[in-house]
């Protein structure tokens, strides 16, 4: 019998590079149904990443995200998720997700200045800025500058040690 996780840990195991060749299966249970979540064959796509995603009992859907960064494989999973418990159908959710290129602020591009792209990411947690970091030298870049601007002092201060 197959062990099952709750998303969250599976999400975990992307993030932390654990995803084996053939996918991964995962359970959740949200509010009174239960359902089973597939996800698979998830490859970099330039930038970005592509997998496949069915959750069981309905057709599976091709993804290929609009934004950067293995964080936002959970977030788009997330959102399917959500998504599919309104109603939409499985291609519904792979076309918003693939449409979707960012929030304001969240590793938005802002041009380039002699050949330096330059990116702006609201981020204030270390977890975000690690995040955002990993994206950054995961597209390629021979180098990944940041610079850090506090929002106050004293949150930067209490968080130092995160």
């Amino acid at each position: 019998m197959m062990k099952t996780r709750s998303i969250t840990e599976v999400a975990k195991s992307f993030l932390d590079d654990c995803i084996p060749p053939d996918g991964i299966v995962c359970d959740f249970t949200m509010g009174t149904g239960h359902d089973t979540l597939w996800f698979s064959g998830l490859v970099p796509a330039g930038h970005v990443y592509a997998f496949d995603v069915q959750v069981q009992g309905a057709k599976g859907v091709h993804i290929r995200l609009g934004v950067p960064g293995r964080h936002n494989v959970y977030n788009a999973l997330a959102a399917y998720v959500c998504a599919t418990m309104c109603g939409c159908t499985p291609e519904q959710c792979a076309a918003g997700i693939e449409a979707f290129r960012g929030a304001g602020r969240r590793f938005e591009f802002l041009g380039e200045v002699n050949g330096v792209t330059i990116a702006d990411d609201y981020a204030h947690h270390p977890t975000e800025l690690e995040a955002t970091l990993k994206a950054a030298k995961a597209m390629d870049y021979k180098q990944v500058w940041a610079v850090f601007q506090p929002f106050t002092y004293s949150r930067t201060q209490m968080l130092m040690e995160d």
